[in-house]
């Protein structure tokens, strides 16, 4: 997945919650993903070089989302912190929404 040309993903929802929130990004990264990434680096290039294109594409997917859940769960050690990380994702869908950039 390294080296997939659909990674990093500049829309992920993964890559927005760090635009609005970069420094508990950051702090969320060094503490639990940087460990984690360093033991399952090898790994990932491999099944990358393995897996068919659409696994592969919905392994980034499946990735994402369990990254942007487990900041929401990292922020949940400080309930306000994380009541203001909810209420600024759907600040943002709303205005999304509104702005028609989500329309079906």
């Amino acid at each position: 997945m390294l080296a997939s040309t659909l990674y990093p993903v500049p829309l992920s929802l993964s890559a927005i919650l760090a635009r609005i929130f970069p420094a508990r990004t950051q702090a969320y990264y060094d503490e639990v993903l940087e460990p984690l990434f360093v033991l399952t680096t090898s790994a990932l290039k491999s099944f990358n070089a393995m897996a068919p294109s659409f696994v592969v594409t919905m392994t980034i997917v499946l990735i994402d989302a369990m990254l942007s859940l487990g900041l929401a769960v990292y922020e949940a050690c400080d309930p306000m912190k994380l009541a203001a990380t909810l209420a600024a994702v759907g600040l943002l869908a709303r205005r999304g929404w509104s702005a028609g950039f989500m329309k079906k």
